[in-house]
């Protein structure tokens, strides 16, 4: 069961570190997920957690997701 909006958080969450950006709230699952691992997995639950990032680089950013069947991926494109 779930998978939903956490999946999301969490493909989002891998993006933001692949991009060195500055993760400012971020929470683990309180049981192990399939699809991530420790740092790498991002779990939202409304009112109690929520993922946030802030910008650090000079330009703004656009985020991208894309979903399948398979999975969700997210782009995060540096526009000038």
């Amino acid at each position: 069961m779930g998978g939903g909006v956490c999946r999301l958080s969490t493909a989002l969450h891998q993006a933001v570190m692949q991009a060195g950006l500055e993760v400012v709230e971020r929470y683990n699952h309180s049981i192990p997920v399939s699809y991530a691992s420790g740092e790498y997995e991002a779990a939202v639950s409304w009112p109690a957690g929520d993922y946030k990032f802030k910008n650090t680089l000079d330009k703004p950013v656009q985020i991208e997701t894309i979903s399948a069947r398979n999975g969700i991926e997210v782009i995060l494109w540096l526009l000038a």
